[in-house]
């Protein structure tokens, strides 16, 4: 009887080791390699998005970017800058704002 407890407490401390130690695998070798997956993976989504973006702007097409929120809703449209006429690529005045604006006497 005292030799079957102690071999179900040793087959238990074995079973917590070999438990411990494949929590300790994931910790440190299974978990970052898969957080490393997921950011390459979100990384190539990313740039997959940018180019398509960049490749339809270049068509001389106009792309709408959304940005914000479902209530702060915004969109800038883009297109590429050897689309736009000249009239539109002369630089702006170099003076500074408060020089346009006429003071208010009381």
């Amino acid at each position: 009887m005292v030799k079957d407890k102690k071999n179900i407490i040793i087959l238990s401390l074995v079973l917590i080791i070999v438990l411990l130690s494949l929590f300790l695998v994931y910790i440190f070798l299974l978990r970052p390699a898969l957080n490393g997956l997921v950011v390459r993976g979100q990384n190539q989504g990313v740039q997959y998005a940018v180019y398509a973006i960049a490749q339809q702007a270049s068509g001389c097409n106009i792309v709408p970017l959304f940005i914000g929120n479902s209530t702060n809703n915004q969109t800038i449209n883009m297109v590429a800058v050897d689309c736009l006429p000249a009239s539109c690529l002369q630089p702006a005045s170099t003076q500074p704002a408060s020089a346009n604006q006429t003071n208010v006497q009381k």
